[in-house]
Parts: structure tokens; C-alpha cells; sequence
């Protein structure tokens, strides 16, 4: 679906999530301005034809999130020891991600 709409010719930062509901398409959040542009411009998805069409907020399904609870001892608290039991992972392999930036905490990106 994300391809489709940027070939409309619409950059990334103008459209919000995307909702997947299976066989039934999908859910994109945008502004007022964007449906009434995508309602016209997408027109198909890769090779299927679509419509798309304003709904309201209270009509959206939106999945739970998928949470699971895990418990942990480690015995510093850094970053990298914590994440990495988060994620299941090694120190070494999530150190790399937090060196070359890929990491943020509290929407701040952390280097060290």
C-alpha cells in the first residue's frame, strides 16, 4: 500500500499509519487535504483496482498491540544490557546498533 501511494506522487511525511485489515485492504491515516488527493489518485495496488475513501475515526478497527512481558536480572543497567535482554540479542550485536545510531530512547537518539 505505501508503494502505491507514494507513486502518487506524495512524500512519506504526508501520510500516517497504515492499518492492514487483511483481504478487506487497508486503513491509511492522513489529513483532510490527503483523502480527498488519494481518493482521487490511488486507483489501483499493485495489479488490483481499489477506491479510496474518507471514514470516520470512530469507524477505524485498529489491532491491539501485540505485548508480551518478560523478566530479566541484569546485573548493570546499561543500555545496551538491557535492550539486549529485551530484544534477545547479544551485548555486542546491539552495541552496534546504538554506535552507528539506530537507537533513540525517549525519542532522542543515544550514540554511547
Amino acid at each position: 500500500f505505501l508503494g502505491a501511494i507514494l507513486g502518487t506522487g506524495i512524500v512519506r511525511g504526508k501520510v500516517g499509519d497504515i492499518l492492514l485489515r487483511g483481504e478487506r485492504g487497508a486503513d491509511v491515516l492522513c489529513s483532510p487535504e490527503m483523502c480527498e488527493f488519494l481518493s482521487e489518485a490511488l486507483t489501483s495496488v499493485r495489479t488490483v483496482k481499489v477506491t479510496a475513501s474518507e471514514v470516520d475515526m470512530s469507524e477505524l478497527k485498529v489491532p491491539a498491540p501485540k505485548v508480551e512481558e518478560i523478566q530479566t536480572f541484569e546485573a548493570s543497567t546499561r543500555l545496551d544490557a538491557v535492550a539486549s535482554a529485551g530484544f534477545r540479542m547479544s551485548r555486542s550485536k546491539f552495541g552496534a546498533f546504538i554506535t552507528s545510531g539506530d537507537v533513540k530512547v525517549n525519542w532522542k537518539e543515544v550514540s554511547k
